[in-house]
């Protein structure tokens, strides 16, 4: 009963472009770090104190690759997963 995170890092776009490489897109838990900015589970502050980046990181990497396909599918996401608790809370 948890979200598929391979299916939102999948979705999200290939970095492409000369210069730095994101640290965000680069982390193993990008997927957890795109939930939390979607779903607003965590203040974008908090996520860069946790993620060890300055705010601007956490701006640039939401308009790079939080594209609204990748939103779309941590919202389905998010819903199954509540359907699934709910279900799982009946059957119980």
């Amino acid at each position: 009963m948890s979200m598929n995170m391979d299916r939102i890092k999948k979705a999200l776009p290939v970095e492409s472009g000369g210069g730095r490489r994101s640290i965000l897109r680069q982390r193993p838990d990008v997927a957890e770090i795109v939930v939390d900015c979607v779903l607003r589970r965590r203040t974008f502050l908090d996520t860069a104190a946790r993620c060890g980046v300055d705010i601007e990181s956490v701006n640039r990497f939401r308009r790079k690759f939080i594209t609204p396909e990748v939103e779309k599918i941590v919202l389905v996401e998010a819903n199954q997963m509540s359907a699934d608790a709910l279900d799982q809370e009946v059957n119980d």
